[in-house]
Order: structure tokens, then C-alpha cells, then sequence
């Protein structure tokens, strides 16, 4: 039994490629000090003349490689990592390689690689970095976890099969068709296809059950009715984003059925609306409609809205009560803005409502810091806060404290019973507020105590943007 058992120990060691921590045999011990320094291999634009790779090479990363290949004969049986990028490698060797040790290539920015050889033996890859004018598998590649093949504006096919992708990287490629094969990577949870020119966009994406994170921005083929095909299949998809696709008008009624949805980027598109249905994304957290100049009108929000940017929607008009985001006050923190929103200006009724719903919303968030102020099982992170920017040259009425000037003085021995602070500051911008970013000024509020001890209860730096210059705007801001 003892020989079996140091027989079995023996092969274990021996066929630990990679590691080699336990040596016994003579010729074992020769060949890894002879090949200790040949075995991995970093070099970044080496002026040497190119050298001859080791047989038992397991690494190698040479930034700039210069050849069009790999030296021949270059041996892969052992290799696990390959990183050649910026380099000018138009294929890596001839003929086919036992690949089975293979676990990552990065060949990203080889702007004169045109193939990749034949990666059906290579079981263990679970990475693939690269720039070509193909990338296709007849093979089931098994172990493939994560492919970015991101910029290669000569890479129109695309077909690859594999049950472990889990991130897949296709934006600003030249992929004309998604292959329908598509629908096979059944544990993919992030894909990016953004600034993709393809003619449709495929019905098999419902098939993506397993999807989180989903970009589709810069993308014109993106409409209404297609959206439609693919969302009720997309029930685990937390992250969406649509930037500036030019052909979306509307979104779908059935939006709904991102049931788990939490972000929704629609900046820079066509949207006059969105659709009533939005208020039953329960888990939605983040909205962002910056520079949608064709809103003019808003639905009633989810309750569980934490960030609403609508900045440069410069035709938005009416909006739908924000009462909503009062009603499910416990530990939020909310930010809104409605900067450089001048339309708004011109429904003064639509503007005070959303101010007396701002306002609400604050008071039952400092009515909820001060009830967990004294339990015993609050955190810090319960506390809730909220920051809103609005357009407008006047401070609330609902404000008793007020001052023409950039400061103001309270005694809180004149205030009976206070569970906290609002306040409002108008900002008309200037010349020396600007910076190279744009625009930002410091809001603060100071606690001086009888014994002269200054406490700074709640900084904030609210920044602008630079094109607020070119218009006469001022912005009302609450917190």
C-alpha cells in the first residue's frame, strides 16, 4: 500500500506541468535549472536580435513583437499565455499546435494580424484579445470565458460556440450579421455592442437569459419594434444602455418586463417620452435622459430611483408628480438634476409642484434620519440625503430663512424643535467660478457651538456644465 501510494504522489508531481514544486527524478531536476530562465519570457520592444523560444516556454509578452510570426519552429505544447500586443504578427505559426495547456492570447491592436490558428485543442482558454478579419470556431470551445475584440474594424464574421463565455466585447468592429449561433452562449452576462453597423439586430438576444449588462449605444439599427422582440426575454438584465442611437423614438410598452433592471442610459436619443409602464421597474435605480432635446414630458418614476439626470433636455415641459420618490424614503440617497431644462421655466405650475415634491421628499428623509439617529441598530448607511437642481432665479417660497447675499446666518435658539436642514441657493455663474471642466461652487453649512467649536455639517461642490456661459442661466438647488 505505501508504494502504491508513493507511486500515485509521484505521478501527481510529475504531470503538475505548470508547478513543479516537488522534484525527484535526476533528469527532472536537470531540465528545470537548464530551462529555468527560458520558461517565461517578457520583453517590450527588445533591440536583440530574436531569439530562439524554449520548447517548455509557458509564458510569453513582448509588446511590439516585429515579425509576422512566431519564430519557426515554435513549440505550444506548454504554453498557457500568449500577449503580443501592438505588435505587427499577422498569424502566430503554421500548422496545427497541441494547445491544451493554452488558457489566454492577447493580440489586441495587431492591426496586421489577418488569422488565428485553429484553437479547437485548446480546451483551457478562457480569454481571447485580438484584432482580425475573422473569428470563427467550427469547434466547441469549451472553456472560452471572455472575448474582446474591441476596434477591429475589419472583423465582419463572427461565430464562435461555447457554453463558459461569460463577456463578450464586439464594439466599434465591423460586424455587418450577428450569427445566430448567438443564442447558444447560454452563461453570457455581459455584452457590448456598441457602435455596430449590422443590418438587424437579432431576435435570438431574447434567447440571453443569463444577460446583466447589455450596450447597444451608438447603434442606428436600434428601434421600438425591435426592442420589443428581444425584451421579454431579458428578465435578469440589471444595466441597459441606448446612448445615442438615432433611430429610437419611443421605447416599448413591454420595457416592464426587465424586471430586474436597475440603470437605463437614454442620453442623446430622439425619446419625446417613455412610456407609463416604467413606473413597474421596481428595482430601477438609475435614470439618465441627459441631452434628450426632443423630451417634453415625463410619466410618474419608479419608487426606488436613486439618480434622475435629465441635464440639456431643453424642450421638457411637464413632468408627473416626483411625490413618488418620498414614499420609500429608508436609507436613499438621491441625487436630481434638471440642469440647463429652460422649458421648464415656462409651466411655472409643473415647476412648483415638482419644488413642493423635492421639498416633502426632504422632510421625510430628515424625519427618517432623526428616528434612526437614536436606534440602537442604525448605521451610517441609513441615513438618507437628497440633491436637486432645478432652473429658476428664485429661492422657494416654502423658505422662512432667506438673504439676497452668499450667506446666512441662523440661531438655532430661535428654532423650537428641528429635526434638520433644507436649503436653497440660487447660482447665477461667473467668469471666476469657471474651471478647464466647467463650472463648480462649493455650498456649505457650518454648526458654530457656544464654547466656539465650528462644525461643517454638509459640504457639497456642485459642478456645472461649461455651456451654461453662453446662456444668461441661474439654477435653483435644494439639499
Amino acid at each position: 500500500m505505501h508504494d502504491l501510494l508513493q507511486k500515485m504522489a509521484f505521478d501527481i508531481v510529475r504531470n503538475d506541468q505548470g508547478k513543479r514544486n516537488r522534484l525527484r527524478d535526476i533528469e527532472e531536476v536537470r531540465d528545470v535549472l537548464k530551462h529555468k530562465k527560458k520558461r517565461l519570457t517578457t520583453l517590450n520592444h527588445s533591440d536583440q536580435g530574436i531569439i530562439q523560444f524554449s520548447d517548455k516556454l509557458r509564458y510569453i509578452e513582448w509588446n511590439g513583437y516585429p515579425l509576422k510570426c512566431l519564430p519557426d519552429p515554435f513549440c505550444a505544447e506548454f504554453i498557457v499565455e500568449i500577449r503580443l500586443p501592438h505588435s505587427s504578427v499577422e498569424y502566430l505559426w503554421h500548422g496545427m499546435q497541441e494547445l491544451v495547456n493554452l488558457e489566454a492570447i492577447d493580440l489586441s491592436e495587431c492591426k496586421h494580424l489577418f488569422s488565428l490558428p485553429d484553437l479547437s485543442e485548446a480546451t483551457k482558454l478562457k480569454s481571447l484579445c485580438t484584432k482580425l478579419k475573422s473569428l470563427t470556431s467550427e469547434k466547441h470551445l469549451r472553456s472560452l470565458q471572455k472575448i474582446n475584440v474591441y476596434g477591429c474594424s475589419s472583423l465582419k464574421e463572427f461565430s464562435l460556440s461555447s457554453d463558459s463565455i461569460a463577456s463578450l466585447d464586439l464594439r466599434n468592429t465591423g460586424i455587418e450579421i450577428l450569427h445566430p449561433s448567438i443564442n447558444g452562449i447560454s452563461k453570457l452576462v455581459w455584452l457590448n455592442l456598441e457602435g455596430l453597423k449590422f443590418a438587424n439586430l437579432p431576435n435570438e438576444l431574447s434567447c440571453l437569459g443569463s444577460l446583466t449588462k447589455l450596450r447597444l449605444s451608438n447603434c442606428d439599427i436600434v428601434t421600438k419594434s425591435n426592442l420589443e422582440d428581444i425584451f421579454d426575454g431579458l428578465g435578469s438584465l440589471k444595466i441597459l444602455y441606448l446612448k445615442y442611437c438615432g433611430n429610437l423614438l419611443e421605447l416599448p410598452t413591454n420595457i416592464s418586463s426587465l424586471s430586474s433592471l436597475y440603470e437605463l442610459r437614454l442620453d442623446g436619443t430622439d425619446v419625446e417620452t417613455l412610456p407609463s409602464s416604467i413606473k413597474l421597474l421596481s428595482e430601477l435605480g438609475i435614470l439618465w435622459l441627459d441631452n434628450c432635446i426632443k423630451l417634453h414630458s415625463l410619466p410618474e418614476l419608479p419608487l426606488e430611483i436613486k439618480e434622475f439626470h435629465a441635464e440639456n433636455c431643453t424642450s421638457l415641459v411637464n413632468l408627473s408628480s416626483l411625490r413618488a420618490f418620498s414614499e420609500k424614503m429608508e436609507g436613499k440617497e438621491i441625487y436630481i438634476s434638471f440642469k440647463n431644462c429652460v422649458m421648464m421655466n415656462s409651466n411655472q405650475h409643473s415647476l412648483d409642484r415638482v419644488v413642493e415634491d423635492v421639498i416633502l421628499t426632504m422632510k421625510r428623509a430628515a424625519h427618517h434620519n432623526r428616528s434612526i439617529r437614536y436606534s440602537i441598530n442604525a448605521h451610517s448607511y441609513s441615513y438618507n440625503s437628497a440633491v436637486v437642481c432645478l432652473p429658476g432665479s428664485e429661492v422657494p417660497k416654502e423658505f422662512k430663512y432667506r438673504t439676497t447675499g452668499s450667506e446666512i446666518d441662523i440661531r438655532l435658539q430661535d428654532i423650537p424643535y428641528s429635526t434638520g436642514f433644507i436649503y436653497s441657493v440660487v447660482i447665477s455663474p461667473t467668469n471666476r467660478m469657471q474651471n478647464e471642466h466647467g463650472t463648480s461652487a462649493e455650498i456649505q453649512c457650518e454648526c458654530h457651538q457656544e464654547d466656539g467649536d465650528r462644525v461643517v455639517l454638509y459640504p457639497f461642490n456642485l459642478s456645472l456644465p461649461r455651456s451654461i456661459f453662453n446662456h444668461n442661466f441661474t439654477y435653483v438647488f435644494l439639499a
